[in-house]
C-alpha cells in the first residue's frame, strides 16, 4: 500500500489554518475564563447564605438562651424570694448558695462576698442581689466553688496562726510558692494586699478566705505584665 500523502498547502492556507487554531484556543481560553467566574460567583454567594444562616442562627440561639435565663431567673425568685420583693436579701441568697452546693451551707463570709460582688452588676448598692444580678451572683459562686479546693488549700496552708486571714508575710509566702520559689519583691506584696483586702468589705489588714482567689488572680496578672515587659525590652 502506498504512504497517504497530506495535501499541499499554500503558504496562504497554512497561515489561515494557524489562525484558524488560535482562534479555537483562544476561545476556549475565554470559555475557561468565564466559567471560573460563574464557579466563584457561585461559591461567593453559597458563602454569604452560609454565613447568612450562621447569623440567623446564631440571633434565635441567643434569643433562646435569653428566654431561658429568664426562666430560670424567674424559678429562682418564685422559690427563693421569700419577702416578694424581686430580690434576694442575704438570707435568701445563702439558702440558694447551699442549694446549689448540694446542701453544703455556705459561711456567712462566702455569702456576703457573693452578695457585695453582685450587688455592684448595677451600679446600685442597696445589699441585695437584684433580679438583673441573679447571673453574676451564679457565676461568681460556679467560679469559686471550682477554684474552692485550691483555695482552701493554699489559704489552710499559710494561715499558720488561724487567725482567718493572710498577713503580709504569710501572703508573701504564698506568693513565692506560685513564682516558683522566688520571692517577690515587698512593694509587689503590698500591691496585692492593697487592692485585694477589702476589694468588697472592709479591709482587715489581711487577705481573708474569699480574697484569696482575687489575690492569685492579681499576682498571675502582674507576672503576666511583667513578662509582657520583659518581651518588648
Amino acid at each position: 500500500a502506498s504512504a497517504t500523502t497530506k495535501p499541499h498547502q499554500t503558504p496562504h492556507q497554512r497561515a489561515s489554518n494557524r489562525s484558524n487554531r488560535q482562534d479555537s484556543n483562544s476561545m476556549a481560553h475565554v470559555a475557561a475564563i468565564h466559567a471560573g467566574l460563574r464557579a466563584g460567583k457561585r461559591h461567593a454567594a453559597s458563602k454569604h447564605r452560609q454565613e447568612f444562616y450562621e447569623q440567623q442562627k446564631n440571633f434565635w440561639d441567643s434569643i433562646q438562651q435569653q428566654a431561658e435565663m429568664n426562666q430560670m431567673i424567674n424559678d429562682i425568685l418564685k422559690k427563693y424570694d421569700i419577702t416578694h420583693d424581686k430580690a434576694l436579701d442575704k438570707d435568701e441568697l445563702a439558702t440558694l448558695l447551699q442549694d446549689l452546693s448540694k446542701g453544703e451551707k455556705p459561711t456567712d463570709e462566702e455569702v456576703m462576698w457573693v452578695l457585695r460582688t453582685a450587688d455592684r452588676e448595677d451600679n446600685v448598692i442597696n445589699d441585695k442581689v437584684n433580679r438583673s444580678e441573679i447571673p453574676a451572683a451564679l457565676d461568681i459562686w460556679n467560679s469559686y466553688e471550682k477554684a474552692k479546693p485550691f483555695i482552701n488549700k493554699m489559704f489552710d496552708k499559710y494561715d499558720t496562726n488561724k487567725s482567718g486571714k493572710l498577713e503580709f508575710d504569710q501572703l508573701k509566702l504564698l506568693l513565692t510558692d506560685l513564682n516558683d520559689g522566688h520571692p517577690p519583691h515587698d512593694d509587689e506584696v503590698k500591691g496585692v494586699m492593697d487592692i485585694a483586702d477589702g476589694e468588697v468589705a472592709s479591709k482587715t489588714g489581711g487577705i481573708n478566705r474569699t480574697e484569696l482567689q482575687g489575690a492569685i488572680t492579681l499576682w498571675y496578672m502582674h507576672v503576666d505584665e511583667q513578662k509582657s515587659k520583659c518581651s518588648v525590652m
